[in-house]
C-alpha cells in the first residue's frame, strides 16, 4: 500500500481492459474515502466535470486531497455502455512519513 502524508494530492490511476485491450467508457465516476474517518465525507469525480483524465486507452486517473489521516479507498465504476464495471484501490495517509 502507497503512503502519502496529510495533504497531499494523491493521483490514483486505474486501467481498464477487456480480453482484447484496454477500453475508456464515456461515462466514468469515482469517489474516494477514508475508511478511518469519523465522517464519511466521500470525493466525487466525473468524466463529465472533467475530473478524470484519461491517459492512453483505457488508462484512467483522478486526483484525491488527502486531508485526513487513515487508510484510504477509492473506486472508479462506470455501469452504462458496453464495458460495465469497477476497479479498486487503496492508500495510506500519515501525518509525517518521518
Amino acid at each position: 500500500m502507497n503512503t502519502y502524508q496529510v495533504y497531499d494530492l494523491v493521483r490514483c490511476t486505474v486501467n481498464i481492459a477487456t480480453t482484447t485491450g484496454g477500453v475508456t467508457p464515456s461515462s466514468l465516476t469515482a469517489q474516494a474515502w477514508n475508511v478511518n474517518a469519523s465522517s464519511t465525507t466521500t470525493q466525487s469525480f466525473t468524466t463529465a466535470a472533467g475530473t478524470i483524465a484519461a491517459g492512453s486507452t483505457g488508462d484512467l486517473s483522478f486526483d484525491v486531497f488527502a486531508d485526513t489521516e487513515g487508510d484510504w479507498r477509492f473506486t472508479l465504476y462506470t455501469s452504462t455502455g458496453s464495458y460495465p464495471g469497477r476497479a479498486i484501490g487503496q492508500f495510506r495517509v500519515v501525518d509525517s512519513v518521518f
